[in-house]
């Protein structure tokens, strides 16, 4: 998975933060170093110590609403 971590992770986050606050003027480099910020936040150091980099996605919902609330930040 590590190749999709931007489409699974990042742009969901990003799309929903936006419609959400119904941005007109983001900044897409903020936007997406914000939801990169907030999705790394989301590895525990048990998963980095087994290799993963992006969380579970079972919790998947969990770790997009954080990133779409740093995002609308």
């Amino acid at each position: 998975m590590p190749g999709q971590g931007n489409n699974v992770y990042i742009f969901p986050a990003i799309g929903l933060a936006v419609y959400a606050t119904l941005a007109q003027n983001a900044s897409p480099m903020k936007c997406l170093i914000a939801a990169a910020h907030a999705v790394a936040e989301q590895v525990t150091e048990a998963e980095l110590n087994i290799g993963l980099i992006y969380p579970p996605q079972s919790t998947i919902m969990k770790t997009e609403l954080h990133a779409a609330q740093r995002v609308a930040k």
